[in-house]
């Protein structure tokens, strides 16, 4: 078992604790006397374990690839010249709002700044797509002093790539995911954190934590700066702006409406006795311009499959995965496949309460645009980019370099395909994005809000979105593109709510059997009875026949870290998933 010391205690001292082991002490193996990361990255690792009620060393593990720990043997030189260490320049916070070009402007010149001090910067991004698409940008002029990190590296590239990050003197630019932060940079002077609202900063597999958080506490143990940047920052951000804890580091952009001209759609009257038209007129005329001038269009489409609910037209019953009481969502070709599981099951089936044969799709589905659009465009040349139409980022990038080298084409794609649109289009269509207005989440009308704003200013001519509900505010937001307004009306909403930022959740999730879930989250219940907690179902109850089920702590964001409920916290198995500060609720 690989092993980091980061603390020595004298035998002396902890005899009584040595003999009252449940294990055996050995003496320590061949040890390596190199410096593998910094002590501010350590220290960082430790008080972010602290506050995300996990250990050390899984939150280093999560920070550092496999392939790293078992090859890298780290600084043969640990003293190195590191660069000076100013406590005022500790916890210097910054955020930048604006469009990515003005954004990608803004970096480039503090990058130069960085340098001419002689500090490197590391500089963030969600996903490899995010990196292909920055990087020819920010690395122009500087190319032999920038390195790129991702997943996408062979095993030998990623070796030698990370020790020529951790060993090569000078500044240099480090252009990576955020799993790459650990390494041993003694010069860092700044840390930029861009499309700092994606959800993949957030690890969703143990352990459960923020890297965004990790790299606050690393910026102000490591003496950088912190640089959080979007289109649309984060609502706990604004707050934290607010209470000083963050500064702009240029004026804050309050509106971003972009050139395009802005059309929202009623669908209401094209709902038909036996089918939903997912075509406008205003979509059709679009279509039609575009394949005339060759100019290109994008598609968003909320969903995956053909209709993402079915229900059974005589007893009203929703038809779902008996593994995980998941709706059943339907594809071409009828069949039946649960998104959670993978279950399949073949379209021509009854209802399993009434044994109906009338089972009715609901909604709107990306196959299904994409079937009217064959439809009544035979000859357009269309693509699509989904989770299903595409597996792999190397697909993904080829269908969307054969969109932007064919002139009139139509792109057709889920939220996975905006990370790729890497240049603007004359016309984007929201093609259905309702359903995500009925998601019982606090945070998704920012989500949509987020998503709108970032298609709109890919947008060079015209926008269409076509919905059900043309008079919900998100729309009149979009079209005036006041930003600051939206978010400053959502902040309003959480407070009234005491939702976050204004107050802490800890969400704990029991999965397993249904008997051992109940009695398990009633003794949990009982021991954090002091801090009135809330159980509830999971909104999808049941995964793969294992039953899950909720525990919501409320807190003060000032009474946390809290040194009892970590001790409870800390005495729960495995079994129990701890997240703090959670993304969603459901």
């Amino acid at each position: 078992v690989i092993a980091l010391v980061v603390k020595v205690e004298p035998v002396a001292d902890l005899k009584q604790a040595i003999r009252s082991a449940s294990f055996v002490t050995k003496k320590a193996g061949n040890t390596l006397p190199r410096t593998l990361f910094t002590e501010s990255f350590i220290k960082s690792a430790e008080e972010t374990a602290q506050y995300y009620a996990g250990g050390t060393g899984s939150i280093i593990r999560a920070l550092v690839p496999e392939i790293i720990l078992q090859s890298f043997k780290g600084l043969a030189n640990s003293d190195r010249i590191i660069k000076s260490q100013d406590p005022e320049l500790a916890g210097e916070y910054y955020i930048l709002q604006a469009d990515e070009s003005e954004r990608i402007g803004f970096y480039k010149s503090l990058i130069r700044e960085e340098f001419a001090k002689k500090h490197s910067v590391y500089f963030a991004l969600p996903t490899i797509a995010d990196i292909e698409k920055f990087l020819p940008h920010l690395e122009k002029g500087i190319e032999p002093y920038t390195i790129a990190l991702s997943s996408a590296l062979s095993q030998k590239e990623l070796q030698e790539k990370y020790t020529e990050a951790a060993t090569k003197e000078g500044p240099l630019l480090i252009i990576a995911t955020p799993h790459f932060l650990s390494i041993p940079r003694v010069d860092l002077g700044a840390i930029i954190v861009d499309r700092e609202s994606s959800s993949a900063y957030r690890s969703n597999t143990r352990p459960y934590f923020d890297i965004r958080h990790f790299a606050a506490i690393y910026a102000k143990r490591s003496f950088s700066k912190l640089i959080l940047g979007d289109i649309l920052l984060r609502a706990e951000l604004i707050a934290e702006k607010e209470a000083g804890k963050f500064i702009p580091i240029a004026p804050l952009k309050t509106r971003l409406q972009g050139n395009s001209k802005l059309m929202v759609v009623d669908m209401k009257p094209y709902k038909h006795k036996h089918r939903i038209d997912t075509l406008s007129k205003e979509l059709r005329e679009i279509l039609t311009r575009n394949q005339a001038s060759l100019g290109r269009t994008f598609i968003f489409a909320s969903r995956r499959g053909v209709a993402p609910t079915t229900v059974c037209g005589d007893c009203g019953h929703e038809i779902s995965c008996k593994e995980c009481a998941s709706p059943l969502v339907l594809h071409s070709g009828h069949l039946y496949i649960c998104h959670k599981c993978g279950k399949t099951k073949d379209a021509d089936m009854r209802c399993g309460v009434c044994a109906s044969w009338k089972l009715v799709p609901l909604g709107i589905g990306i196959e299904q645009i994409e079937s009217h659009i064959r439809e009544l465009f035979p000859n357009l040349i269309l693509m699509r980019l989904d989770s299903d139409a595409v597996t792999t980022h190397k697909k993904a990038r080829e269908v969307i370099d054969l969109f932007y080298k064919t002139k009139g084409a139509v792109l057709l794609g889920t939220e996975m395909a905006l990370a790729y649109l890497d240049e603007p289009v004359e016309a984007t269509v929201v093609g259905h994005i309702d359903n995500l207005f009925t998601i019982p989440d606090f945070r998704i009308r920012e989500r949509i809000f987020r998503l709108l704003i970032s298609l709109r200013m890919k947008t060079e001519k015209y926008m269409l979105v076509q919905t059900r509900h043309p008079n919900e505010k998100v729309f009149e937001h979009l079209s005036r593109g006041t930003v600051s307004d939206f978010i400053r009306e959502d902040l309003v909403e959480r407070k009234k709510a005491f939702y976050p930022p204004f107050a802490l959740y800890i969400k704990i999730t029991r999965e397993g059997e249904k008997d051992e879930v109940n009695s398990d989250m009633s003794s949990l219940e009982k021991a954090l009875e002091e801090w009135s907690p809330t159980i509830y179902p999971a909104f999808i109850p049941r995964i793969k026949g294992r039953e899950r089920m909720h525990l919501l702590l409320r807190l003060p964001r000032a009474d946390w870290p809290h040194p009892k409920i970590l001790a409870i916290l800390s005495d729960l198995r495995p079994k129990f998933k701890i997240v703090v500060d959670p993304e969603e609720l459901l």
